[in-house]
């Protein structure tokens, strides 16, 4: 996993929570019309009504995150996650933000550092998860220890209207903010310097959910899962 953008555009920078948005969020970030907001359970993408993809998304500076009113909302939740793992930043941009609100320096948020990429170590007994990215994509790594259970990982969405997986293993979600489209996942272990690809793929479960498939592999050694999400 890399946080930088191979084909040139920028990568996501995420922000950890200062005091910009809602204090149940840990991390967020910007892509082309949408807002990204990271909790330790799960991860939550708005579309603002008006705006479109291609266009940067400025962030909500005050709660609530989310205006139920006007704004779309997809969630990607974590089933029988630990709700106690904490998010950290990782690979460090040198970009700092400040929210300079009205003319009361106390309501100022200031000196907020940026980051390639966000973990959570434990999601999972033996998983930690890495978030990263670039453009509208949003990408992230489950990270198995040897000998955890991959079988663990579960993801449920909520504010899609479907859920299919088409001819080649792509998941595709319909939301009112439009097409959500996940390629299938890329499944490798790194041996003696060299990377071995591993068989999987997205398996439906009910209506909402979604867990891997994975061929053999070697237990003894770490296995990476890794997603992408782009909105079409």
């Amino acid at each position: 996993m890399t946080a930088q953008n191979l084909s040139g555009r920028l990568s996501l920078s995420f922000e950890p929570n200062r005091g910009q948005v809602d204090r149940r969020v840990e991390f967020m970030a910007r892509g082309p019309g949408y807002h990204l907001f990271l909790t330790s359970t799960e991860a939550v993408v708005v579309r603002r009504t008006g705006e479109t993809v291609g266009e940067p998304a400025p962030l909500a500076l005050t709660p609530p995150v989310v205006r139920p009113a006007t704004d779309r909302v997809l969630r990607m939740q974590l089933v029988g996650a630990a709700p106690d793992a904490t998010g950290e930043g990782r690979d460090p941009l040198p970009g700092r933000v400040n929210y300079l609100r009205g003319t009361d320096p106390s309501r100022w948020v200031t000196d907020v550092p940026t980051f390639g990429a966000v973990v959570y170590r434990r999601v999972y007994r033996g998983i930690d998860l890495v978030y990263y990215g670039d453009g509208g994509r949003l990408e992230y790594d489950f990270v198995v220890a040897p000998g955890a259970d991959p079988s663990a990982i579960r993801l449920r969405f909520s504010g899609a209207t479907s859920l299919a997986l088409d001819g080649a293993g792509a998941l595709r979600l319909e939301t009112p903010a439009g097409v959500l489209h996940m390629p299938p996942p890329r499944v490798y272990q790194d041996e003696g310097g060299a990377r071995r690809h591993v068989g999987g793929g997205y398996r439906l479960v009910g209506a909402t959910d979604i867990a891997f498939t994975l061929d053999d592999y070697d237990r003894s050694l770490p296995l990476v899962i890794s997603a992408t999400t782009e909105l079409i």
